[in-house]
């Protein structure tokens, strides 16, 4: 079995990948011990520490297996984005990127709930906090950056409470020196 194919075996079904960030040795945290280890457990996932990863604290398993997760916290709205290369990365220059950033959802109705979106961007913007209303463009925001970073997002919704989201923005050629 070669690398790749082993790689798509360590694949949970239906998860979305950046091939670019997978395949390629230098941007893959996957070990050749790891491989070997899912090789031979012919398991779907694994950690560094082998296929049942570490001990999970018993009222921690159960809160993650049933979705007990606080009020504020969901897995069904989420941040997405998108980057593409303005100008390479050189030794003599930073690189420059594009990048959109959006939100989506599990479903159309939870998608409508979403009323307002509000991104707390790097502390290097001039304008670090910016909110959008516009659901008909997924609360799109556009950036040009020059590096990787976390975005913070306030997801506001119709009665409900609202969401703390994050979302780590890579790039394209990472990773960064």
């Amino acid at each position: 079995m070669n690398r790749r194919q082993l790689l798509d075996t360590l694949i949970v079904r239906g998860a979305e990948l950046r091939p670019h960030l997978l395949w390629q040795d230098v941007y893959s945290p996957v070990t050749h011990d790891v491989l070997e280890t899912a090789e031979k457990s012919k398991t779907h996932i694994i950690t560094a520490e082998g296929a049942t990863g570490v001990q999970t604290n018993s009222d921690m398993q159960d809160i993650l297996v049933q979705k007990n997760y606080p009020a504020n916290i969901s897995e069904s709205i989420y941040f997405v984005h998108s980057s593409e290369v303005v100008r390479e990365r050189t030794d003599q220059q930073v690189g420059i990127y594009f990048v959109n950033l959006w939100v989506e959802a599990y479903t159309k109705d939870e998608f409508r709930e979403i009323e307002r979106v509000a991104y707390r961007l790097h502390d290097t913007f001039n304008q670090r906090v910016i909110s959008t209303e516009a659901k008909d463009k997924s609360f799109l925001i556009s950036l040009t950056v020059y590096g990787e970073f976390t975005v913070i997002g306030l997801i506001n919704r119709k009665n409900k409470d609202a969401l703390w989201i994050t979302r780590y923005i890579d790039l394209p050629g990472r990773p960064p020196e």
